[in-house]
């Protein structure tokens, strides 16, 4: 099984993706645990999370805590 790389609130942003623009930012939604290396990411100016492979993208640090409320929804 593979390790989960990222969790709920964390900062990603797209490598080449056919969903989204490379270099799009956004936040971590959800982590499916049923499908290794799957997660739903909210994009900026996106309006629903896309469901990316980890290998689309890369993190690029530690959200603040209101990023992570509002992407666990609790904020």
């Amino acid at each position: 099984m593979t390790a989960i790389r990222f969790k709920v609130g964390d900062l990603v942003t797209a490598r080449a993706s056919a969903s989204v623009p490379q270099g799009t930012n956004g936040v971590i939604h959800q982590v499916v645990l049923a499908i290794a290396g799957m997660y739903y990411v909210q994009f900026d100016g996106i309006t629903q999370p896309r469901l990316m492979h980890v290998h689309d993208l890369e993190g690029i640090g530690e959200a603040p805590a209101p990023e992570r409320e509002r992407a666990a929804g609790t904020g």
